[in-house]
């Protein structure tokens, strides 16, 4: 339900931009978010997934041109995992922390990144930021000579100690157990 409302948004924000668009050719346009498994607070060795959303909002084609139309260099308060796209082709550079996008879009066209990182430990009261580059032809001469970026996922890391050690299955079953436990008193 929530990635459904993400999407919504960054499609909705996106059309905001399209006065900004250019007359003949591409125009990209991105939107960074980031999730984790305890709703984005953001704890020490915790995974951390980002969702960049990137729309051709222009008039004219993105073609697949020479070199990445996506980049996105992770912080280095976190580790890349995995990554995949819903079109175009994604090269996942573990050891650089970064990921490639490329591919074609079509005026109106979206691609969803999802990328799968772990935050690190000993980075405890640290902020995580960081941004998507864009790569762009809008003059469509084959070339990507404009540039742009998504917006910016950043989040402040909070402690490891602070997460919970039990399961959300074992805290009911302790806490069946405590109430069996009080009424046989």
């Amino acid at each position: 339900m929530i990635a459904g409302r993400i999407r919504w948004i960054a499609v909705a924000l996106m059309a905001g931009f399209a006065a900004d668009a250019a007359a003949q050719g591409a125009f990209l346009k991105a939107f960074k978010f980031f999730n984790t498994p305890t709703g984005g607070t953001v704890y020490e060795t915790q995974p951390v997934t980002y969702l960049v959303s990137v729309q051709n909002i222009g008039s004219g084609n993105q073609a697949d041109n020479p070199g990445p139309e996506v980049t996105d260099q992770l912080p280095s308060q976190v580790t890349l995992v995995s990554a995949s796209a819903t079109a175009g082709t994604l090269t996942v550079d573990i050891p650089n922390n970064q990921i490639l996008w490329n591919g074609s879009l079509a005026p109106s066209a979206v691609v969803n990144i999802t990328i799968q990182a772990t935050v690190n430990a000993g980075t405890a009261g640290q902020f995580a930021s960081n941004r998507a580059s864009l790569f762009f032809d809008s003059d469509g001469n084959g070339t990507n000579e404009n540039f742009d970026i998504s917006s910016q996922a950043l989040f402040q890391i909070l402690p490891a100690t602070l997460l919970p050690a039990m399961s959300h299955i074992a805290l009911i079953a302790l806490a069946l157990m405590l109430a069996f436990i009080a009424l046989r008193r």
